[in-house]
């Protein structure tokens, strides 16, 4: 199955029937409250690699933390460059 690191943050994984976007997160002991390991949560499920990266792409852009719109062009620009490079692979 697809596993593709979008970022250290974000992943696009598959199944036999959906692209999957994900996003990685602190798990916390629930007795100690001490993090104990990464893992991975679900934001979506979607039928084509390209709505996948869409929403994921808005997942990260709301996520951005900036405080003018000269960093905001820039940190979507960015974005667009990296995910530029990701070609839609065919689910097995």
């Amino acid at each position: 199955m697809l596993n593709i690191q979008i970022t250290k943050d974000y992943k696009i994984c598959s199944d036999e029937r959906n692209f999957i976007a994900m996003k990685k997160q602190k798990r916390k002991d629930k007795n100690t409250k001490d993090i104990t390991e990464d893992s991975y949560r679900v934001l979506g499920y979607y039928p084509t690699f390209e709505m996948a990266a869409t929403d994921l792409t808005e997942e990260m852009i709301g996520s951005l933390n900036v405080n003018s719109l000269k960093e905001l062009s820039i940190a979507i620009k960015e974005l667009k460059t990296l995910l530029k490079g990701l070609q839609a692979p065919k689910k097995a």
